[in-house]
């Protein structure tokens, strides 16, 4: 009867050990769990926040664009001026050259 009782005992020990092999584990599997869900939370958090940083960002360009084309129509006209001016300077240098060259065919037809 005891070496029963001892096989018994030696049984129950057996599978307290495994039990308790199995209830670490467990454990063990639920606190990688619960750091993955902790860590997909703050991955979410911080995608929401890049995503919303993205949105702002993309409004703050349309806005650089559009005050960029506005500023492109405002310098337009200063650079159809300075055309203007470009070709009135070189209208006065060709006048200028001219009027050198009546004044050298005067001469000439004063020596003639």
């Amino acid at each position: 009867m005891q070496t029963q009782l001892d096989v018994v005992k030696r049984d129950l020990e057996e599978r307290n050990r495994d039990l308790h092999k199995e209830r670490m584990r467990m454990e063990n599997m639920i606190r990688h769990e619960e750091n993955y869900q902790s860590k997909q939370k703050l991955l979410t958090n911080s995608y929401e926040e890049l995503s919303k940083e993205l949105e702002s960002l993309k409004k703050k360009v349309s806005e650089l664009e559009c005050e960029r084309d506005e500023l492109q129509k405002r310098n337009q006209p200063s650079s159809d001026t300075n055309q203007v001016q470009s070709f009135l300077e070189t209208n006065n240098h060709v006048l200028q050259e001219v009027t050198s060259l009546k004044s050298t065919i005067e001469q000439l037809q004063q020596q003639l």
